[in-house]
């Protein structure tokens, strides 16, 4: 897991809409993943994305067949929302929201590493 540990952003028009830190842990990995607004259109591409202040705990964070699966809980609702992350060079990889059937899901987003640890 070591090797998704660090912090990790996402660009729209030049600006940072989603920070998702990762770090090492006794038992795996912990962390936290920034507030965001975004729109999509009907091909799941990116419209429109803001970044806001706070975030929400990672609450599980494991490794299936070389793709991390993620859990991150909503510190108000309690809902729980599903990423996948999967590396794609040394310090880029994708990110993708998993949504129920019937939802259409945004396309991967690339990330960007900016500090490994």
């Amino acid at each position: 897991m070591q090797r998704f540990a660090g912090i990790w952003h996402a660009e729209f028009e030049g600006r940072t809409f989603l920070t998702l830190k990762l770090e090492n842990a006794l038992d795996g990995l912990i962390g936290s993943i920034s507030h965001c607004d975004f729109q999509v259109d009907k091909n799941g591409e990116l419209i429109g994305a803001v970044q806001h202040d706070g975030g929400d705990p990672i609450s599980d964070a494991r490794i299936e067949k070389g793709i991390l699966r993620l859990t991150a809980k909503d510190v108000e609702s309690q809902d729980t929302i599903h990423f996948e992350m999967k590396l794609i060079g040394a310090d880029q990889a994708e990110l993708r929201i998993l949504t129920p059937s019937g939802i259409a899901a945004p396309k991967p987003w690339k990330l960007e590493r900016s500090n490994a640890h």
